[in-house]
């Protein structure tokens, strides 16, 4: 009996086998660079983000923390005074 090539008979395994089995390796390989592309955008892409977002925030908060607030004339007087004039202004 001459050698047909398979030790074992042939069955229709091969249809039924997962979808990654039959995916060829240079698809695999496509695949993973692309998986691994748009990972590393993502972790970029929230990094990014953070830092600008603390940048802002660090900036108002200085900003405002530079900022000297004037209080209005009526709020630097003392209360008393403040009635006084309110009372003798109607």
């Amino acid at each position: 009996m001459p050698h047909q090539g398979h030790r074992y008979p042939l069955t229709r395994a091969h249809e039924q086998r997962p979808v990654f089995v039959t995916v060829s390796i240079s698809k695999r390989r496509w695949l993973a660079k692309r998986l691994v592309g748009w990972l590393l955008a993502w972790l970029v892409g929230w990094l990014v983000a953070c830092l600008v977002g603390w940048l802002v925030v660090w900036l108002v908060v200085v900003e405002l923390a530079r900022v000297e607030i004037k209080c209005p004339a009526w709020l630097e007087r003392p209360v008393s005074e403040a009635r006084a004039s309110a009372f003798s202004s109607t």
